[in-house]
C-alpha cells in the first residue's frame, strides 16, 4: 500500500465544535418540528419556537417572526410593527378545523406585515368565522403579501357570519388616496355548500366600517348556497359604511349571488374581471374608461310623447318608430346614466327609460325636471348577460319647449 492510499483510507474529516445555535438579530424563527416554546422563551434570538403564538409574545416593533414549514394550529394576533413571513404557501399552514367558537384566525396590527402563509379555519359549527381580520387603523397601514386564506363553513344549518377577510376599522380620512395596498398577490376563498344554511351571511371582502381598503393582483372566490331568500347571500366583495372607500385592482371576483354589492360607500373597481357581471341593483365606480353608448335627437321634443332611439345621435323624425333592440355579446352591468336636455323644461318633464328583454317595466331610469339641464343615475345597476337585449326610451310629459336631448349609459 502506497503513503497516500493508506493517507485515503485512514484520514477522516474534522468534526466541526458543537454547542449554541447563532444568535438572529431581530429575527425570531418558529419551527413546527424543532422548536420548543421554553427554550424560546429562554433565549428567543437563538433557539426556535414552537408556536406562532409564542414567538409574538416576544416579537417588538421592528423585527420579523420567520415561520418555518409546518401546520400550526392557532389564531394569531401580530403586535404593531411585526412582519410574520411565511416560507411558502405550499409548507407554511396556519389552520383550525373544528372551530366550536367565534374564530378570527389573524388579528392585523397596526403597521404589521403578514406574508407567504395559507389560512384554514373550518367549522361544521354556527359561529362567525374570520380568515384575516384589520382592525382600526390597519387597512391603510398593514399589509397582507402572497396569502392565501381559507374559510369553510360545513354546518347543516346557521344564522353565522363567514367572512374571508374583515375590515371593520377606522381611518382619519378614508377618501385620501393611499398608495399602499391592504391586500396583494393573494387568494381568498370562502366556501359554505350546504343549503341548509339559511341566514348566513358569506363574503370573501366586508368593508364595513369608516375605512380605505384596497386589494390588488387578488382572486377573490366565495361560494354559497343558491335560491335562498333573506340575509342568506355569497357576496365577493361588500361596502356598507357610507364612508368606506373599497378598492379592488387587477383581480377576479366571484361570488354565487352577486360578485360585488355596494350598499354604502365607494366601491372603485379597476381592471377586475367579474366572473358572474352581477353587482345584485347597487352602483360602483371603476377605475378606467367604461364602456360608453350614447344616445339622443335632434330637434324639439313634443308634448307626452315617447320616443324610441337607437344609439347615436339623430334627427328625431329618423329615430325609430318602435322598439330597437340592443344585443349584448359578452356578459355586461349597466351601473350609471347620464341625460342633458338644452332647453328649459319649465313644468315639464323627460324621461329616460332602459328596458329588459322588453320587459313591461324600465329596469333603469333618469328624469330631469324643473329646471334641469344634466341628471346622473349612479346609485344602481343592472346585469346583462349575452342572451339579453335591451332598448332605451324616452318619455316626455308636459311640453318640453325648445332643445336638443343627449344621454350616455355606462357598462362594465
Amino acid at each position: 500500500m502506497t503513503i497516500t492510499e493508506y493517507i485515503g483510507a485512514n484520514t477522516v474529516g474534522i468534526t466541526g465544535p458543537t454547542g449554541l445555535s447563532p444568535k438572529h438579530g431581530n429575527l425570531i424563527q418558529v419551527d413546527s418540528v424543532y422548536g420548543s416554546d421554553s427554550l424560546g422563551a429562554s433565549e428567543p434570538y437563538r433557539n426556535p419556537f414552537k408556536t406562532i403564538t409564542s414567538a409574538l409574545t416576544h416579537a417588538y416593533s421592528g423585527q420579523t417572526v420567520q415561520v418555518l414549514p409546518g401546520n400550526y394550529s392557532e389564531t394569531i394576533t401580530i403586535p404593531s410593527g411585526v412582519s410574520v413571513r411565511g416560507a411558502s404557501t405550499q409548507t407554511t399552514i396556519l389552520g383550525i378545523t373544528g372551530a366550536t367558537g367565534p374564530t378570527t384566525m389573524v388579528t392585523m396590527g397596526t403597521q404589521t406585515r403578514l406574508e407567504d402563509m395559507t389560512i384554514t379555519l373550518e367549522s361544521p359549527n354556527n359561529v362567525n368565522l374570520v380568515g384575516i381580520h384589520f382592525p382600526g387603523a390597519t387597512p391603510t397601514n398593514s399589509k397582507v403579501r402572497t396569502c392565501v386564506a381559507n374559510v369553510t363553513y360545513d354546518g347543516p344549518t346557521g344564522s353565522n357570519n363567514v367572512f374571508g377577510v374583515l375590515a371593520d376599522g377606522t381611518s382619519i380620512n378614508p377618501n385620501t388616496y393611499a398608495s399602499l395596498d391592504s391586500i396583494r398577490s393573494s387568494t381568498i376563498n370562502v366556501n359554505v355548500p350546504n343549503s341548509g344554511c339559511t341566514g348566513c351571511n358569506i363574503r370573501g371582502v366586508y368593508v364595513s366600517n369608516a375605512c380605505r381598503f384596497s386589494a390588488r393582483d387578488t382572486n377573490i372566490y366565495t361560494n354559497g348556497p343558491t335560491g335562498i331568500a333573506g340575509s342568506n347571500v355569497s357576496i365577493g366583495v361588500e361596502t356598507s359604511n357610507a364612508s368606506a372607500f373599497t378598492q379592488i385592482k387587477a383581480g377576479t371576483i366571484y361570488g354565487t349571488t352577486q360578485d360585488i354589492a355596494r350598499t354604502a360607500g365607494t366601491l372603485l373597481i379597476s381592471f377586475t374581471d367579474l366572473i358572474n357581471y352581477n353587482a345584485g341593483a347597487t352602483s360602483f365606480s371603476v377605475g378606467t374608461e367604461p364602456n360608453t353608448v350614447n344616445f339622443g335627437f335632434i330637434g324639439n321634443p313634443a308634448t307626452n310623447t315617447t320616443y324610441y332611439l337607437a344609439p347615436g345621435t339623430l334627427p328625431i323624425a329618423s329615430l325609430p318608430t318602435g322598439v330597437f333592440q340592443i344585443p349584448f355579446a359578452q356578459n355586461q352591468i349597466l351601473f350609471a346614466g347620464t341625460i342633458y336636455f338644452s332647453g328649459t323644461l319649465g313644468t315639464a318633464s323627460i324621461t329616460l327609460n332602459v328596458y329588459k328583454n322588453g320587459g313591461a317595466s324600465p329596469v333603469f331610469s333618469i328624469s330631469l325636471t324643473d329646471s334641469q339641464k344634466f341628471n346622473t343615475n349612479n346609485g344602481m345597476s343592472v346585469s346583462f348577460s349575452t342572451s339579453d337585449y335591451y332598448d332605451v326610451r324616452v318619455v316626455t310629459v308636459g311640453n318640453p319647449g325648445t332643445g336638443n336631448f343627449n344621454s350616455a349609459l355606462s357598462f362594465y
